[in-house]
């Protein structure tokens, strides 16, 4: 078949979760037979040879509507069978699913749990982001009109749902414990007959226990309304002085990345390397924190468990479980002191660590990229039947 990948971004694997997992899913697709294709919004500046035939819109605004007749030529022209929309909880789905062609299918793939960060909004809404003046009224003013933002949050995502199910074939959800949450804010328009949920996939690359040396991960976007990194700076705060011979290394970039290195000023064996491929990394490192407000897959916990890294979270969203199956690994939201007494659990028993390791391992070859392309190839030939 021809498959069309879209998302505003280039699929650069180390640029984020959802570049890695369209990246290994084209990877293992192509081989499979299948003729692969990228269109983005906005071009990458870097100018990246790509792996594969990677094309862009006219105008990165999605809103233009020299878009639609520049995408509807370029789906007839290569024949494209299936349009995966990997930004389907976003507004770019009004451009990513407008086909123009009945026989050209529609998958728009929703990569976090549908209600995105509204039960933990509150951390958010509440979080003082400076120490200005202006942020301490506008923080005061962000809690006493909370209930307003948060109710107004949650009638967009309605209506952008709402929109979804009567402009997608087929709406593809991360995990099947996020059915319910869809069909709460689709009620009227929920189609169970369109909904599946099929994992991301990851490459099962065991490590040596014996090549690991005492490096604990953070892998993300620098963001303090996701992913958090200012709560893995407060928690090595408290470890590192007790643990000289254990290293933070922090891999990612992102707007807050210099806000976060003026928090870590003063602290000991903190490291951050900008973009980077995390692969060498998960092979030496023994730990991984994830320290996100909320996550649809948490796509760098799998990758950890596939090199024999222990990964640590909080229990903030639904599929943790489903990646993280021993709750001596997951914490409650958002308590630092219980983080912090884990994290300390794990770094000081490594042989508890290793039985943890292979329970692990064990456990994430269901997301393998072999199981995962099956699933996605069993939905292809649905569709076009």
């Amino acid at each position: 078949m021809n498959l069309l990948f879209v998302y505003p971004t280039a699929f650069i694997p180390y640029k984020g979760g959802v570049e890695r997992v369209t990246y290994l899913l084209s990877l293992e697709l192509r081989k499979r037979g299948h003729n692969i294709f990228h269109l983005h919004t906005h071009k990458d500046i870097n100018e990246t040879k790509f792996e594969f035939p990677t094309v862009y819109f006219p105008s990165s605004d999605y809103n233009n509507p020299i878009n639609i007749p520049f995408y509807h030529q370029f789906i007839k022209k290569h024949n494209i069978d299936i349009v995966i929309n990997q930004c389907g909880a976003h507004s770019d789905s009004i451009l990513f699913n407008n086909t123009g062609s009945s026989s050209t299918k529609s998958i728009s793939v929703i990569h976090f749990n549908p209600a995105m960060n509204s039960d933990s909004y509150w951390h958010e809404i509440s979080q003082l982001r400076n120490k200005s003046l202006k942020e301490k009224i506008k923080r005061l003013a962000r809690c006493i009109c909370f209930y307003k933002i948060k109710r107004d949050y949650r009638k967009r995502l309605e209506s952008h749902y709402n929109w979804l199910f009567n402009n997608s074939d087929t709406i593809c959800l991360l995990s099947k414990l996020f059915k319910d949450e869809l069909l709460k804010l689709s009620p009227e328009n929920y189609v169970d007959d369109k909904v599946v949920s099929i994992y991301n996939p990851i490459e099962l690359k065991s490590s040596n226990h014996n090549t690991k040396e005492n490096i604990i991960l953070w892998v993300g976007r620098f963001d303090t309304g996701q992913k958090r990194p200012d709560r893995c700076i407060e928690i090595w705060k408290k470890l590192s002085k007790h643990h000289p011979d254990w290293q933070l290394i922090m891999i990612g970039d992102g707007q807050a990345l210099n806000h976060i290195k003026k928090k870590a000023r003063g602290l000991t064996n903190i490291s951050f390397t900008g973009y980077t491929d995390p692969t060498p990394y998960y092979e030496k490192a023994k730990l991984l924190i994830m320290t996100s407000n909320f996550e649809g897959w948490g796509m760098v916990l799998a990758e950890a468990m596939a090199y024999n890294v222990i990964p640590l979270a909080f229990n903030s969203f639904k599929s943790v479980k489903e990646l993280i199956t021993n709750n001596a690994q997951i914490v409650t939201p958002f308590n630092l002191n219980e983080y912090i007494e884990k994290l300390e659990f794990l770094m000081t028993h490594q042989d508890y660590c290793n039985r943890l390791n292979q329970e692990s391992y064990d456990h994430i070859n269901k997301f393998s990229i072999n199981n995962i392309a099956n699933s996605w190839e069993d939905l292809f030939h649905k569709l076009k039947r």
